[in-house]
C-alpha cells in the first residue's frame, strides 16, 4: 500500500467518525423585508455583483468622507495602498 493510499484511508475514516458524532445544527439566515434584489442584479454573476458593491461603496464613502485621502487612511493619503 502506498503512502498516498494510507493517508487517503486515514482521512476517510477520520471524516466518517466526525460526521457520525457531530450534531447537525440548523442554519438560521437573516432575512429582511423588501422587494428582493434590485432590478438588473443577477445573483449568479459574481463579477457584476462585485462591481455593484464596489460602486455602491465608493458612492457611500464619497458622501461620508469628502476630504482628500479619506479612503487611503488619512488626509495625507498615508494609508495602505488600495488593490
Amino acid at each position: 500500500m502506498t503512502l498516498t493510499a494510507v493517508l487517503e484511508q486515514a482521512l476517510r475514516e477520520s471524516l466518517a467518525r466526525r460526521a457520525a458524532t457531530d450534531p447537525i445544527e440548523p442554519v438560521r439566515l437573516k432575512t429582511f423585508r423588501g422587494g428582493g434584489v434590485r432590478p438588473g442584479v443577477d445573483l449568479d454573476d459574481s463579477a457584476s455583483l462585485l462591481d455593484l458593491m464596489v460602486d455602491e461603496d465608493e458612492t457611500t464613502t464619497n458622501q461620508i468622507c469628502s476630504w482628500p485621502g479619506a479612503r487611503s487612511g488619512g488626509p495625507a493619503g498615508g494609508g495602505a495602498p488600495s488593490t
